[in-house]
């Protein structure tokens, strides 16, 4: 299997958004030395790319080892970095199409703003949470 690489530092988010849209991507490769709850990663789980991250703040909510790509400990050697590349661009073609399903997949069941906003809204609506009911109170702001 061919694979095609696309480098992308500090670039603007519209810019690697077309890119998504106009082109499959192989996989995503995020080695930050810190991170929140990375967006850029979402994003590229989203469009059905393999991730192969750090595992550093929030990433290992997003990228499971081997399901939707690898994590690497943070800092990792360049060593470690290029042989988790060749390690997912040298795996057998139904295990990278199954991995391109999965990281959709965690997308679709964690991260789509559209299916979290229907959970959010049956939660309060069941009542579970009674301290959020609607009242007449007025708030001082």
């Amino acid at each position: 299997m061919s694979h095609r690489v696309l480098a992308v530092r500090n670039s603007a988010k519209l810019s690697v958004l077309r890119i998504y849209g106009k082109e499959p991507i192989d996989l995503f490769v995020n080695v930050s030395e810190s991170e929140g709850l990375p967006i850029s990663i979402m994003e590229a789980c989203g469009v059905g790319a393999p991730v192969l991250a750090t595992d550093v703040g929030g990433t290992c909510e997003i990228v499971f080892n081997e399901l939707n790509g690898r994590l690497l400990p943070a800092n990792p050697t360049s060593d470690m970095i290029a042989q988790a590349i060749t390690w997912l661009m040298d795996m057998p073609v139904g295990d990278f199409k199954r991995m391109r399903r999965a990281s959709r997949c965690v997308w679709e069941d964690r991260f789509r703003a559209v299916e979290n906003a229907r959970q959010l809204i049956e939660v309060l609506q069941v009542g579970e949470f009674p301290e959020l009911a609607k009242t007449d109170e007025v708030l001082p702001y």
